[in-house]
């Protein structure tokens, strides 16, 4: 079982992917990382906590841009 340093970030974002890509939100309760786009957060908002410490539905459906970066579909 992988246990974290305690300085070391913990990603736990829905959309399952742990890395640090985009725009980040810490959940304020459990300090866990998750993608502002994944779980629709704003990122200016004054706190966050993530669908595990505060108990609400979540949307798992992420939206994917209609063209890539570099201009395809």
């Amino acid at each position: 079982m992988f246990v974290p340093d305690e300085e070391e970030d913990i990603i736990r974002c829905i959309c399952g992917i742990p890395r640090d890509e985009g725009l980040m939100i810490q959940c304020e309760r459990c300090l866990v990382w998750q993608h502002c786009e994944c779980v629709k957060a704003d990122a200016s908002a004054a706190s966050y906590h993530c669908e595990v410490c505060v108990s609400r539905e979540v949307d798992y459906e992420i939206p994917l841009d209609e063209y890539t970066e570099h201009g395809h579909r």
